[in-house]
């Protein structure tokens, strides 16, 4: 059983001109280097995390990976997910030729969620953008099809922009991929903190790496440059909810574009740049995050 999200066309997304320099909003552990250790069986003499091993949330999959309370330090997160130092040059069994940034990424291997809830706040006639390297590992037996990626910009646990998609992007490589919101005066989240936020498309494994954020300064009139799909719909009090899409109602294909959201007990929502094709939206709802 599911909700019904209403759905609304609204003009959220627009180009102002640059008024300067931009600011890199600074994040922590942004390429997820940050977890290091003295345990010999996965760690160098140098603390950093050998090649093929990993840390897990969860109870780990295999030797080589170990369960730690700060698996990714300085992101909250809950699923199948963690840092990993990818078989980087490795003849077999390798995941990627090389990574974008150091040595490490975080990883995830269903439908998990990763945040990072900021000091900062949205400010008016400033446009933030969320990049990331998005990763498609290869494998002896790769999926039949990746399920991609969730890249998101919000507000403490609500979605305001959303980039996600299976993305075509080939095994064994990354690609960088943003998502942008632009702050207008009267802007109803002015003043609240920042959320990025990482999460997986569905069961096929997918890795992040040089996350970074930027906020650009901004002049101007607004000019519409897209229009953008509202998804809205009422929620409960600690109640878990995720936002799906599907691009048929015969035989639909969903698709989670959200992790798992608390209720707040008031509407709830979060915009999508609307595209060519037909979307259809449901709101599924959730067990809590084990």
């Amino acid at each position: 059983m599911h909700l019904l999200a209403r759905l609304r066309l609204a003009g959220m997304l627009f180009a102002i001109a640059p008024a300067g320099s931009a600011e890199q909003i600074p994040l922590l552990n942004p390429s997820f280097e940050a977890l290091t250790g003295t345990d010999p069986i996965h760690f160098d003499t140098q603390g950093r995390l050998r090649p093929g091993h990993y840390s897990s949330f969860p109870k780990p999959l295999t030797p080589a990976g170990f369960l730690s309370v700060d698996a990714i330090p300085g992101w909250v997160g809950d699923g199948t997910a963690g840092t990993m130092a990818p078989l980087v040059g490795a003849v077999i069994g390798s995941l990627f030729g090389t990574v974008p940034h150091g040595q490490n990424t975080a990883y995830f291997l269903d439908e998990s969620v990763l945040q990072q809830f900021l000091i900062r706040t949205y400010q008016a006639n400033t446009r933030y953008v969320l990049t990331a390297e998005i990763g498609r590992p290869s494998s002896v037996a790769p999926p039949a099809v990746w399920h991609g990626f969730v890249l998101s910009l919000g507000a403490g646990y609500e979605w305001i922009a959303v980039n996600s998609g299976p993305l075509d992007i080939p095994a064994g490589s990354f690609r960088t991929v943003e998502i942008s919101y632009s702050v207008a005066p009267g802007d109803p989240w002015i003043g609240h903190p920042i959320t990025a936020t990482l999460a997986g498309g569905g069961p096929s494994p997918t890795h992040f790496d040089h996350v970074r954020l930027e906020a650009q300064p901004l002049t101007g009139p607004p000019t519409s440059i897209a229009t953008a799909v509202e998804v809205k719909w009422p929620s409960r009090l600690n109640e878990w909810y995720q936002v799906q899409r599907a691009t048929r109602l015969n035989n639909p294909d969903w698709l989670p574009i959200t992790g798992t959201l608390r209720g707040t007990g008031e509407p709830m929502s979060l915009f999508e740049v609307a595209a060519e094709q037909a979307r259809y939206y449901r709101i599924m709802p959730m067990r809590p995050p084990q």
